[in-house]
């Protein structure tokens, strides 16, 4: 099935896409700025977790108010040693706060000898992404 109408040429279709690209990213943003402002409106002291604003007939609105927690790994470099001083237990907490990922670090996965690379192939997985497009416009000549 078509993500387009059948009777489309190319160039209609291209054009089409490239619309509803555009109007895509805007009505992201509108959506963001509208959720923002009600939330502020609905729940102007919010608390951490899940809260309800009832609207009558039995329809409510529902915020979850989180927070993003991260890691700053540069600065973490730089006060690890000094938890490390701190002892074993200092470490074992160390160890249940902060978590390794491995991640593939394309510079050095393309500079693998053929036998490293051989058997490091078995945990490595490879898959098209979806693909980007833009559609560049001339510039109008002056």
């Amino acid at each position: 099935m078509s993500a387009f109408n059948e009777n489309l040429t190319l160039d209609q279709k291209i054009l089409e896409w490239a619309g509803n690209s555009e109007a895509l990213a805007r009505l992201k943003k509108v959506e963001m700025a509208q959720r923002q402002e009600l939330a502020k409106e609905l729940f102007p002291d919010p608390k951490y977790g899940t809260q309800h604003h009832q609207l009558g007939g039995g329809y409510k609105v529902t915020l979850v108010h989180k927070q993003d927690t991260k890691l700053d790994e540069d600065a973490f470099a730089l006060i690890q040693p000094e938890l490390e001083k701190l002892g074993d237990d200092a470490k074992a907490e160390l160890t249940n706060a902060v978590k390794y990922k491995a991640s593939l670090v394309m510079a050095g996965y393309k500079n693998m000898s053929d036998t490293v690379k051989e058997l490091f192939d078995e945990a490595v997985v490879t898959k098209d992404a979806s693909p980007s497009l833009k559609l560049v416009v001339p510039k109008e000549d002056k």
